[in-house]
């Protein structure tokens, strides 16, 4: 069963075994959730350990970035979870009015771009050298 709380900066860190790699340095980390914190979220806490968070982060009017970041953890409860982050997102997005979400997905990742179109995003390109030298996808909700 999983349980939802709203997003606090101190949950990224208990998945920084899994997201330190892929941000490089708990530095990295530490701004990541910086940044995520300053729009409304959602942490999901399974087995006593967290398996997720996401939320949407304000960009300007009528437009917000979706962000996510999961553990492996979250496959055992991929179904649940698709339907809370769907049910979380329509209402973020009916509260704060936007027509339009998006978000970048490392191209390394098929599996986070599988994800993200599961929960109804559509690719719109492909962004080379986007961010470090990795290419990352645009993907959209609107």
């Amino acid at each position: 069963m999983i349980t939802i709380k709203p997003f606090r900066t101190e949950h990224v860190f208990a998945m920084d075994s899994y997201v330190e790699p892929l941000l490089g340095t708990k530095e990295g980390l530490f701004a990541m959730a910086q940044i995520n914190a300053q729009g409304p979220g959602w942490t999901g806490f399974a087995e006593g350990r967290v398996i997720g968070a996401c939320g949407i982060r304000p960009m300007w009017k009528g437009t917000g970035e979706a962000w996510g970041i999961f553990s492996p953890l979250l496959y055992k409860y991929r179904f649940s979870a698709v339907k809370y982050i769907r049910r979380g997102m329509t209402m973020l997005i009916e509260s704060q009015g936007l027509q339009r979400v998006q978000a970048t997905i490392n191209a390394s990742n098929p599996r986070a771009l599988s994800f993200a179109k599961t929960l109804g995003f559509t690719e719109e390109g492909l962004m080379v050298k986007y961010h470090c030298g990795c290419d990352y996808w645009m993907v959209s909700r609107t």
